[in-house]
């Protein structure tokens, strides 16, 4: 033995409307060496929004956070929506590789009180996201989505 002791390894896949505290709640698990990756990023490096694009940036997302596992980062963070299972999915080999590598897999939600407000997320999102936007992705929205449930969705 070494004498150093082994980083616990954590994978979270976040879940949340716009403005209901997910980046907050990554920022809060994420510690001195996790890493937090959001599609978001995509459009913050000068690509603008662009909905036309979205399959494009959650799969750059999905690439760059996938080598996380590579690169030994001992606290992988997903902030995204993730509002249904089949968005979920997206992140399927991402869990397999966590659970391979001896990582925790955990799936978290916003845990403000508004989280499931679409005002009070209009109020609070950072993105511009339209209300009409959150009500419909409010609409969507699966509560207590399990890791099995995805696991077990692709067997």
């Amino acid at each position: 033995m070494n004498g150093k002791k082994e980083l616990e390894k954590h994978f979270y896949l976040l879940r949340g409307l716009p403005g209901s505290g997910k980046s907050t709640l990554a920022k809060s698990l994420r510690g001195k060496q996790g890493q937090i990756f959001s599609t978001d990023d995509f459009w913050d490096l000068g690509n603008g929004f662009d909905c036309n694009r979205l399959t494009e940036a959650h799969q750059w997302n999905q690439r760059r956070s996938y080598a996380a596992f590579d690169a030994r980062i001992p606290v992988i963070i997903i902030d995204n929506t993730n509002l249904t299972l089949k968005e979920m999915r997206g992140y399927l080999n991402h869990i397999n590789k966590a659970l391979d590598e001896g990582y925790t897999v955990s799936i978290r939600e916003a845990e403000t009180d508004w989280a499931l407000d679409a005002n009070a997320c209009f109020n609070k999102t950072t993105h511009n996201v339209p209300l009409k936007t959150i009500e419909l992705m409010l609409g969507k929205y699966k509560r207590d989505i399990k890791v099995k449930d995805i696991i077990c969705q692709h067997k």
